[in-house]
């Protein structure tokens, strides 16, 4: 989710010679480094570019105009056979569209998600300021079972054996 109007709208509307306090080393998501280009400590711009490469090189949905105010872990995990179901509340703030097309989101989900419970409360009476807060839970394949079924992005799952197994990738 993303509260602005684009991607990395807080980094947008920083002032135009912003660079980041730690190095480029130290500053990467999950699974994906600044790119050298970057320089050391990457700028504003450069971030931002990365933010979206990231969003675009994992196939990130983003709903934009809806903020989260608050994301918990569940009150437990469950393992089963090979999966882990996963569990979590989380709250956000949006107008009826935003909310809406999150909710959208969630039931055309390409994953299985579950909503155990949901409120949806107007903020102030008589305009389009929602709060919602949820329970959501998934499944994924633990990647202790096993780690040679691991893939890149965009690629197919893997096959293997006569089982077929595939990885599910949150």
């Amino acid at each position: 989710m993303e509260r602005g109007p684009a991607l990395g709208a807080r980094w947008r509307s920083r002032y135009d010679g912003l660079r980041l306090n730690t190095f480029r080393g130290l500053s990467h998501l999950p699974r994906r480094r600044l790119p050298r280009a970057a320089g050391r400590y990457a700028s504003r711009d450069a971030f931002v570019d990365y933010l979206v490469a990231y969003a675009r090189a994992y196939r990130l949905d983003v709903r934009l105009g809806v903020e989260a105010l608050r994301v918990e872990p569940g009150e437990r995990n469950e393992k089963e056979k090979d999966f882990t179901k996963i569990t979590f509340r989380a709250q956000g703030t949006g107008g009826m569209a935003q909310i809406g097309r999150f909710l959208y989101h969630l039931q055309t989900a390409k994953i299985p998600i579950r909503v155990a419970d949901m409120t949806i409360n107007s903020r102030k009476d008589g305009t389009d300021d929602l709060a919602i807060v949820l329970s959501i839970s998934t499944i994924y394949l633990d990647p202790e079972t096993d780690k040679s079924q691991q893939r890149a992005p965009g690629q197919s799952p893997a096959r293997t054996g006569s089982n077929g197994g595939s990885e599910v990738e949150l």
